[in-house]
C-alpha cells in the first residue's frame, strides 16, 4: 500500500492520521542496552497534527491510525493487498487504545535494534527489549532480555522473557530498576 492510497482512504473515511515526515529511522520507539545503559531516539522527527498541511514537505515515511473499529478495518480491507508493498503492525494493548501503524515493508523493530547493537558494538544477547503490542514482537525475540508490559497481549508475553508491570503501572521503570541498576 502505498501512503498516497492509505491518506486517500484515511479522508474518505473521515479519518485524520497524524503523518510523520522524514525521520531518522530508528525503528525502535527506544532502546535500553545494557552497554552503559543507552537511550536511542529519533530527534529529527517531524510530526504533523494534520497531514493536509504537510504532503508537499517530503514523503511520508509512515501513517498511524488509532481505533478499535478502525484497526479492524485496515485488517480486513488492507493487508492481504497490500502486505507485500507495507508493513501493518498491529498495536492492540489490553486497556489502551488500538492502533496500527504502516511503514515501509523493511521497517521492522528488531532491524532497527540490530542495526542500533550492530553500530554500538553490543551483542544482541547484551540487549534489553521492552513493548507491549504485536509490533513488538520481533524486537523482543532478538535482544537477550525481552521483557512484556502486563498489559501486553498474551501471545507478546508468550514471547518475553519476563512480564513487567503495566505501563500505567510504571513497568519500564520497574525493569530499568531490576535489571539495569
Amino acid at each position: 500500500m502505498t501512503t498516497g492510497v492509505a491518506l486517500q482512504y484515511s479522508r474518505s473515511a473521515g479519518r485524520q492520521p497524524r503523518l510523520v515526515l522524514d525521520p531518522v529511522m530508528v525503528a525502535a520507539t527506544f532502546c535500553l542496552l545494557l552497554a552503559g545503559l543507552v537511550m536511542v531516539a529519533s530527534a529529527s522527527v517531524n510530526v504533523a497534527e494534520r497531514q493536509s498541511g504537510h504532503l508537499e514537505d517530503a514523503q511520508p515515511t509512515s501513517v498511524l491510525v488509532f481505533g478499535e473499529e478502525a484497526v479492524r478495518e485496515v485488517e480486513s480491507r488492507f493487508m492481504a493487498t497490500y502486505a507485500d508493498r507495507a508493513r501493518f503492525s498491529l498495536n492492540r494493548p489490553v486497556g489502551l487504545p488500538h492502533y496500527v501503524v504502516l511503514t515501509h515493508p523493511e521497517a521492522e523493530k528488531a532491524s532497527g535494534l540490530e542495526l542500533v547493537c550492530r553500530e554500538l558494538g553490543v551483542e544482541p544477547q547484551e540487549a534489553i527489549a521492552m513493548g507491549d503490542s504485536e509490533s513488538d514482537l520481533g524486537m523482543l525475540r532478538f535482544a537477550g532480555l525481552g521483557i512484556a508490559m502486563a498489559n501486553s497481549p498474551d501471545e507478546v508475553k508468550r514471547s518475553a522473557l519476563h512480564i513487567a508491570p503495566t505501563n500505567d503501572q510504571d513497568g519500564v521503570a520497574w525493569a530499568v530498576r531490576k535489571f539495569l541498576l
